[in-house]
């Protein structure tokens, strides 16, 4: 009777491991296989207003709509296994899985509510085209997460997650070093070609070819600063692993992987992924201080290598692996430099205001005034009501349709206007017949406006869809002289702040619909922090700031307790201890430096389809880790 009892518990086991093996599947492809694939798809939005913001009446997307479907797919096997297998034996409700599940239902709940009061609902539910991440793909986030939370129970599967992103990683270091070297494989060999672009678009492979001429590590993840969000995680996670396994074979193995992720993450010249990773290890440094001091020499030796093998890129890249650092540094300094306190940026502009009154146009500029009228023909004055002459031209040039449209060019004579360009040329515009008659003002060779001419007068335009709009002064909060910081990221932050604190303190505008809400016409403030006027911020270029003005602040400080929450009780059970031997400690120390690289990066990157799903799974891997460490030393405790 005992050896069949004994026969029955070894059956039992053995299918919980076969079903255990099944339920791992949908992780392993998120994180192996969906963040690999790239294919062109139109996106066509019924929202009208979309097509004004990005200027296109045919939307094409490569890295995120099909990414999407992947997530939603696995989302829907995740919740079918989980129905089929999950038992009641199975919930974890300790006092940190009450706090994930409390904190979880709360971004879910804020984020339907912020769709279904956002007045772009179509964007709000399935995504802005070239991103996908609405409310349906956020609700995936989270079930990801605390799915692979309640499924990862021992060693087996945390195997199943390191394997598939070590499989990850050696097709985006392959990808990554042609692409380093400017022979992409996806775009210049047939077979790439093929897995990217229908064969009836197949021609548009030249268009697309520049994006990929600029010889950084992209792999299939939209963007470098994306590649460098990645990099932040698994950096840190790989050189853990290498550290602390003991095994001599998966040690060398870990190790070569974490060479590849360093490549990965210089390769990408991302300065946020550095920035995350130099977080990540500022953490990890705390956690191992006693270690470290106790193993100093051996301490010592480990940074030496590492400063040998940076040195080592840094040399076969002829100091391409660096190039960014300085201007790193730079922003550092500069965001720590005060700013005077009378600075005002329309101070370093050509242009100081533009007023619209009675059809007229009045461009105030540092020391004059330039005002434009139409009656019958161009009326150009100065400050002072004196007339401004000008010559004028003819010309003919090929519009986009293929029709020849005639330009006429007005040169104003006086040297006060001398970087003011003027064109009046019949312009045709989305979803409208007709042309419409309209004044093209150049200023600087950089900053374009353009002016509807009718019998009312001249009206301020949007060039694409000749809708007429106001120019406005956007308020912002903070970066006051800084807005140029971080590639423009100190202008985005100080108008999205703005906008967070006057409107999205409780609920947001709606998942995705950062770029219809951010104040898109604050042109001299683009002007100054870009160098151009005909430039669409569609991203908030930090994770923090995108949740509270897409979802709310209630779901932004839901976000932030779930992280904190898993933060501190990861350092209350791995920091400081003199000591390390168990895999489920090494695993449990690597996840949590990788969510910290993640969210370091995120002060500096918003979340995107390529990436995401591998933090919330990480994430959820992380608190799984977690909930078998503490069962373990309870356990002890008892014995």
């Amino acid at each position: 009777m005992a050896n069949k009892e004994l026969s029955r518990k070894e059956k039992l086991e053995k299918k919980r491991q076969q079903i255990n093996h099944i339920m791992c599947l949908p992780i392993v492809i998120l994180l192996g296989l969906v963040p690999l694939i790239v294919r062109m798809d139109f996106v066509r939005p019924k929202d009208l207003r979309m097509y004004g913001l990005f200027a296109k009446s045919t939307l094409d997307d490569f890295y995120s709509q099909y990414k999407s479907i992947g997530i939603i797919i696995m989302t829907i096997c995740m919740l079918l296994l989980t129905y089929l297998f999950i038992e009641k034996q199975d919930i974890k409700l300790d006092k940190p899985s009450k706090l994930y599940l409390i904190c979880s239902g709360i971004l879910v709940l804020m984020t339907l509510l912020s769709t279904m009061t956002s007045a772009y609902k179509e964007i709000a539910i399935w995504g802005v085209y070239d991103r996908a991440e609405g409310m349906i793909i956020w609700c995936c986030y989270i079930i990801i997460m605390l799915y692979t939370f309640y499924i990862i129970r021992d060693e087996k599967g945390y195997k199943w997650i390191i394997g598939s992103l070590i499989f990850l990683i050696i097709v985006t270091t392959i990808l990554g070093a042609f692409q380093y070297a400017g022979h992409d494989l996806l775009v210049k060999t047939k077979i790439g070609q093929a897995l990217i672009i229908p064969k009836e678009q197949r021609e548009l492979v030249k268009d697309i070819s520049s994006d990929y001429a600029s010889h950084k590590v992209l792999g299939t993840l939209f963007h470098y600063d994306y590649v460098g969000s990645f990099g932040a995680m698994i950096v840190p996670l790989f050189a853990t692993l290498t550290l602390m396994i003991k095994p001599v074979k998966q040690k060398v193995i870990l190790g070569l992987v974490t060479l590849a992720s360093l490549f990965i993450l210089l390769g990408s010249t991302s300065r946020a992924g550095l920035v995350g990773t130099g977080l990540a290890l500022v953490v990890g440094v705390i956690i191992f201080s006693k270690e470290i001091i106790a193993h100093w020499k051996k301490s010592i030796s480990i940074g030496v290598g590492l400063i040998v093998v940076l040195v080592g890129f840094n040399f076969m890249t002829k100091g391409s692996i660096f190039s960014r650092i300085p201007t790193l540094v730079e922003d550092a300094i500069a965001m720590l430099t005060k700013t005077e306190e009378n600075f005002d940026y329309k101070d370093q502009l050509p242009v100081r205001a533009i007023h619209q009154e009675d059809g007229k146009v009045t461009f105030v500029l540092q020391e004059h005034e330039l005002t434009l009228s139409f009656n019958e023909r161009l009326n150009i004055q100065d400050e002072v009501g004196t007339k401004v002459d000008y010559t004028t031209e003819l010309s003919q040039i090929n519009s986009q349709d293929g029709s020849v449209v005639t330009v006429e060019s007005y040169g104003i004579t006086d040297a006060r206007y001398g970087n003011i360009q003027l064109y009046r040329q019949p312009m045709g515009v989305f979803n409208q017949k007709e042309r419409l008659d309209t004044l093209l003002v150049i200023v600087d060779s950089s900053a374009y406006f353009y002016f509807k001419i009718d019998d009312m007068g001249l009206h301020s335009i949007d060039y694409f869809t000749g809708e007429e709009i106001s120019y406005v002064e956007a308020q912002g909060i903070g970066f006051k002289g800084k807005e140029k910081l971080g590639s423009a990221r100190g202008y985005i932050w100080s108008r999205a702040l703005a906008v967070f604190v006057q409107k999205n303190l409780l609920i947001g505008n709606g998942p995705d619909t950062f770029v219809a809400y951010f104040p898109q016409n604050d042109l001299l403030a683009k002007w100054w922090a870009y160098g151009a006027t005909n430039i669409i911020v569609d991203k908030a270029h930090n994770l923090y700031l995108q949740i509270g003005m897409n979802q709310g602040g209630i779901a932004l400080v839901a976000f932030l307790v779930l992280c904190l929450g898993y933060i501190v009780q990861s350092l209350k059970l791995y920091a400081f201890k003199e000591r390390y031997c168990e895999v489920d400690e090494a695993v449990g120390i690597g996840v949590m430096l990788a969510v910290m690289g993640y969210l370091g990066a995120a002060f500096f990157n918003d979340s995107v389809v390529s990436v995401a799903p591998i933090f919330w799974i990480l994430l959820g891997c992380g608190m799984a880790v977690n909930y078998r460490v503490k069962e373990k030393q309870i356990k002890t405790m008892e014995y």
